[in-house]
């Protein structure tokens, strides 16, 4: 399976280094094994999954240290989502449209719309009105 390239703003990967010293608040969140086993990731989830793997070293760490001693990969992909949505839902998710300086750095199209999650094409509206 092939992912697009994802940017994570520099917000977001601090958050990821302040909450990976934590383990505890993964282990203590409250999300029960079964209702992570009814837990299905997209696609979506997927390709943030894969990225945000290679782009936090901790969250890596964290992840080998928790999964499967401690919580299914399940558990632990589902509580990951839900700090995270949580969090930045609050923070209205701050990351900006990636510049076309940015793009080119990071290795990705400027004709992306970035959030903290996913790239997405922006919609043909969108693309008409520019």
């Amino acid at each position: 399976v092939s992912f697009k390239k994802i940017f994570f703003s520099p917000s977001y990967l601090s958050y990821l280094s302040h909450i990976t010293k934590e383990p505890a608040l993964f282990l203590a969140y409250p999300v029960t094994e079964e209702a992570a086993q009814l837990f299905i990731m997209t696609f979506q989830h997927l390709e943030h999954k894969h990225n945000i793997l290679e782009a936090s070293e901790c969250l890596l760490e964290l992840y080998h240290s928790l999964v499967p001693n401690k919580m299914s990969k399940k558990r632990f992909w589902l509580v990951y989502f839900c700090i995270t949505t949580e969090k930045f839902s609050e923070m209205a998710l701050l990351s900006p449209r990636p510049t076309k300086t940015r793009a080119k750095r990071h290795n990705i199209s400027p004709d992306y719309a970035c959030n903290i999650f996913e790239l997405e094409k922006p919609s043909e509206s969108a693309r008409t009105r520019s």
